[in-house]
């Protein structure tokens, strides 16, 4: 039974280790979601003081039906959770899942408020209290139960407000730490809007600047080979088209257009 356990456990590792660029990407892309997400549940509260539970349902589900949120948690915990997991990594899943159980605690306030004000009225309409029933007793834990539900809740959206900032700058470390991962460098280069909502205009260029010694040219450089090696030579050609207009001067790059169009042409 133990040999068996350790062959699983050695299988899924392997599994992990295969797919880490695509697990990598996908926690990439579902973070910078969850923040723009947040932020318009964050802005409309303030606004209006009020939270779609609805909204809250679907970004989260639940075990049965797990939605954008709970994935994200659950591909974090497993592409960083393991012993050999470095610090960053280690960090920014713990703020995710942080994220994610305040969330939860959100969610369950926020279903109490709605269920509340639908059904307030029987509460607090002395006419449909049974004379048995100490209405003014009735009406006083109904109050006390939706302003602690309130409360509960402006203190939930000021923690997550304060988490999705750390887990944003955290999540901008751990693209610096896998700079060399071609899959994710190429999406961001295919997201560079969705990036820059998040972190601002330019940061894109900006990141590249201060993480390759050629800055996006460098980039632009690493998503071509990636491209390449996953037989997508046409967006291989585009992207070291972009690095050619950085550089014109620079053979490698005009090396590498002329063998991938060469394959483009055998193609043909």
């Amino acid at each position: 039974m133990e040999k068996k356990k350790r062959n699983l456990t050695r299988e899924k590792r392997e599994w992990i280790k295969e797919r880490k660029s695509i697990l990598l990407k996908e926690i990439v892309h579902q973070m910078l979601l969850a923040k723009i997400f947040f932020e318009e549940l964050y802005e409309n509260y303030k606004k209006s003081g009020q939270i779609s539970f609805q909204k809250l349902e679907v970004w989260i589900g639940t075990e049965i039906n797990k939605g954008s949120l709970w994935n994200l948690k659950d591909i974090s915990h497993l592409l960083f959770r393991t012993d050999d997991s470095k610090f960053y990594e280690k960090i920014f899943d713990w703020t995710l899942g942080s994220i994610f159980h305040e969330s939860m605690k959100l969610k369950e306030d926020v279903y109490l408020l709605e269920v509340y004000q639908k059904e307030g009225k029987v509460f607090t309409d002395n006419e449909k209290i049974p004379k048995d029933i100490n209405s003014q007793e009735l009406i006083k834990e109904y109050r006390t139960i939706m302003t602690r539900a309130k409360e509960s809740t402006a203190e939930e959206m000021d923690n997550l407000q304060y988490l999705f900032s750390r887990g944003i700058e955290q999540l901008q470390k751990l693209i610096v730490n896998f700079k060399d991962d071609g899959l994710l460098i190429r999406f961001l280069i295919e997201n560079e809007a969705l990036y820059e909502h998040v972190y601002g205009k330019g940061s894109f260029r900006k990141l590249c600047e201060e993480i390759y010694d050629r800055g996006l040219e460098d980039a632009y450089i690493l998503a071509g080979k990636n491209y390449r090696e996953g037989g997508w030579y046409n967006e291989a050609l585009e992207v070291l088209k972009k690095a050619l207009s950085l550089n014109p001067r620079n053979e490698e790059i005009k090396r590498e257009s002329i063998e991938i169009q060469k394959i483009v042409d055998s193609l043909k």
